[in-house]
């Protein structure tokens, strides 16, 4: 996915364990990486929640505000025109 902004361009592909950032005032690209290996750290944040009885540092709402934004940004693109997050959601806020 890219997403384009007033400082530069990022593109993230969720299967790779960094994002591609293109910084408009510098005229640089930058590759930042996340962490070595996405899968094992959120296993271990999960093992780490049910030992110590906190919340994971990615919750259930992180997860669906991402899905609304993937959803609005796919039916953006195919409807060609804007859809705000509250269109996706149907009025219902949780």
């Amino acid at each position: 996915m890219s997403i384009f902004g007033e400082g530069g361009m990022l593109e993230v592909d969720a299967f790779k364990q960094h994002h591609l950032f293109y910084n408009d005032k510098e005229n640089k690209l930058e590759e930042q990486t996340r962490v070595d290996d996405m899968d094992q750290a959120l296993v271990e944040d999960f093992i780490d929640c049910v030992r110590t009885n906190r919340e994971p540092s990615i919750t259930g709402i992180d997860g669906l505000r991402t899905l609304e934004a993937v959803k609005a940004a796919c039916l953006s693109n195919q409807e060609n025109k804007p859809i705000t997050i509250e269109a996706i959601r149907g009025g219902v806020s949780i």
